[in-house]
């Protein structure tokens, strides 16, 4: 660009047909004359107002779409639109330019942070622009134009079709100024505007995924650490500390989860204990065979005060699986043991529950589902 060419560009309107160009002048542009005095050599010159203007005419334009008007008066949404949406624009400013640096380095953009937050700050003219339109929409509609029901505007057919114009020339503005914005990310970035494109498209996805993996942080269960396994920690359980263990009659390598809300105030706190089971072999046991889960279940239920209820053979996620139920003979107490074989060892998945709690089981079952193996680096 020519010296006599700079001089003479105007940025509010040269960069409507000529955004590469415009933002170039303004990154470049080193003698603050003239318009240059506005603008000045600085890609941070007016950037502040610019973004927060655009806050404003989005904000307004927000308004308008999720019918404020049914809610607030056009006073309230006014000082909404000023307050909000110029501080809105000012963080997307400031967050935006710095995510748009880093996502442009992927399509080898060169361009510094300063740069680009000039090139956000910018492609806003046009929007700013469209401010003008609020004047005659305003004029025309009133506070209509914040409602989501238009009874006047239906009522009358010249003001549905003014409604339409304006609507078709906003999203017509709004189109291209999203083509600017493109092509001055674009000039900022020293790349073409495809990789504006793609580098944009990838700014919006990381909110997107922070988004989803929070959701699944979570959604997802604690996990539980036994000696060589792993399993999850289902909603309303908690893992009992070594400390609160201390004493108990379990194995070592146990790992107890305890309900933590009664279900009644007369019922116990229900459990789940898991555990391998040192005393059963792989080459003595298997959980498939109905003899030998039938004496387990004999020897399981011998304890003073248990009574076997009922053994059975059921499939689960870890394979065939022996299940024995055992009630208390005095009182409301009910255990439901299950033995896997995994990684050639048996484990057991004690369940004790008040007969009453049958929905404690569903958590039983979960524990169960979620049982790994752990690698060396896990145990």
């Amino acid at each position: 660009m020519t010296d006599p060419d700079r001089q003479n560009i105007n940025p509010w309107f040269a960069i409507w047909t000529r955004p590469r160009a415009t933002m170039r002048w303004i990154l470049d542009y080193e003698t603050p004359t003239g318009i240059a005095a506005i603008v000045d050599s600085s890609p941070d010159r007016l950037v502040v107002p610019l973004a927060a203007i655009g806050g404003i005419a989005h904000a307004l334009n927000r308004a308008s779409t999720l019918g404020l008007g049914d809610l607030y008066p056009i006073l309230g949404i006014a000082f909404w639109a000023v307050m909000g949406g110029a501080l809105g624009g000012i963080i997307t400013l400031f967050v935006g330019g710095w995510v748009l640096t880093l996502t442009g380095r992927p399509f080898r953009g060169t361009g510094s942070t300063e740069d680009v937050r000039s090139a956000v700050a910018w492609s806003n003219v046009p929007i700013i622009w469209a401010l003008l339109l609020w004047i005659p929409e305003l004029a025309l509609f009133g506070r209509e134009i914040f409602m989501s029901a238009m009874p006047l505007v239906e009522a009358n057919p010249g003001l549905g079709l003014a409604l339409l114009g304006f609507g078709a020339l906003e999203i017509g503005v709004a189109v291209w100024a999203f083509v600017v914005f493109l092509k001055c990310l674009a000039e900022a970035q020293n790349f073409s505007a495809w990789r504006a494109l793609g580098s944009t498209v990838l700014a919006g996805l990381i909110p997107i995924a922070i988004g989803v993996a929070t959701a699944i942080a979570i959604d997802t269960p604690p996990i539980a650490r036994g000696d060589g396994f792993t399993v999850r920690v289902p909603d309303g359980l908690r893992q009992l500390t070594a400390h609160e263990l201390a004493g108990a009659p379990l194995p070592v390598d146990a790992v107890v989860l305890l309900q933590q809300a009664r279900l009644s105030p007369s019922a116990f706190r229900a459990s789940v204990i898991v555990h391998e089971e040192d005393s059963l072999h792989t080459d003595e046991f298997n959980p498939a065979n109905r003899l030998q889960c039938e004496a387990l279940g004999a020897q399981v239920s011998g304890e003073p005060g248990a009574k076997l209820s009922d053994v059975d053979m059921v499939d689960t996620v870890l394979g065939r699986a022996c299940r024995i139920w055992m009630t208390s003979r005095t009182d409301n107490h009910a255990s439901m043991l299950t033995a896997v074989v995994q990684d050639n060892r048996v484990w057991t998945f004690t369940c004790s529950h008040d007969v009453r709690d049958q929905m404690f089981l569903s958590a039983c079952e979960a524990v169960l589902a979620s049982f790994r193996i752990a690698s060396m680096d896990e145990s």
